[in-house]
């Protein structure tokens, strides 16, 4: 008998849709989410306290360390044990496909299978049952690939990280306030309609699909940089408001 499989996925909301795909299957294979946003914060340093910290101050909301420390034993994991690997992310977006060259760069040359799925977000319960058995072997060639890209983007340790010309490209972390400093009206409107508008905008506008919180933190950036106004709990964004500061508009 085959030994069976262990799914790797980059995300908790499609891990979560693959077990549910499994189930219907009658397939015993597990599933380990690896559920740390990469595409964003520091990468240089492999201490997951470094990076957490900076997550907990930039983001807020989770105790990232605690998060960060979990994550950062599940390369290891993964690889132990009879089981066959296959990873599954989604190439287009920016926070799965770091997840997978930083899963990737950590277990050396573990011969691994992958799934390659354009927003593989998105897809239902159904839609991902019928890629069940349709993983490929990733070659060596690939792996060089993906663990060299991440050597370099890891040197680079931008603050940002997005899908360019189908590759992982580090940006600023101002790369989107253009987007979001125009989505915020001349009059007050609640901080989580905002984000709501900026996260459907950008995905619509630039294909990338950006963690609310991140938004929400560039929201909070701007209002420091007295670009727009703040009202209310500024960890609040259900009822906290926002608007242009009225010097601004043009």
């Amino acid at each position: 008998m085959d030994n069976p499989y262990l799914h790797v996925v980059f995300g908790s909301s499609p891990a979560g849709i693959l077990r549910r795909a499994l189930s219907e299957l009658e397939i015993q294979d597990k599933v380990l989410d690896i559920i740390d946003d990469l595409s964003i914060g520091p990468i240089d340093d492999d201490n997951p306290d470094v990076r957490g910290k900076w997550l907990n101050n930039e983001l807020g909301e989770h105790s990232w360390i605690e998060l960060l420390q979990n994550d950062a034993i599940l390369p290891h994991k993964s690889t132990q044990g009879a089981h066959r690997i296959i990873a599954w992310y989604a190439p287009n977006r920016a926070d799965s496909y770091a997840g997978f060259k930083w899963w990737l760069s950590k277990i050396d040359r573990k011969p691994i299978s992958v799934m390659s799925v354009p927003d593989l977000h998105f897809l239902g319960t159904e839609a991902m049952a019928n890629l069940v058995g349709k993983e490929v072997k990733l070659s060596e060639e690939e792996r060089d690939h993906h663990q060299t890209e991440w050597r370099k983007l890891k040197a680079e340790n931008a603050l940002l990280r997005i899908v360019k010309n189908d590759r992982l490209t580090s940006a600023s972390l101002e790369y989107f306030d253009e987007i979001i400093h125009n989505l915020v009206p001349k009059e007050w409107q609640t901080a989580m309609r905002v984000v709501g508008n900026a996260h459907y905008t950008i995905s619509i506008q630039t294909g990338h699909v950006i963690d609310d919180l991140f938004i929400l933190s560039r929201l909070r950036t701007l209002s420091r940089s007295g670009v727009i106004e703040w009202d209310g709990d500024i960890k609040d964004r259900r009822r906290s408001r926002v608007r242009l500061v009225h010097d601004s508009i043009s």
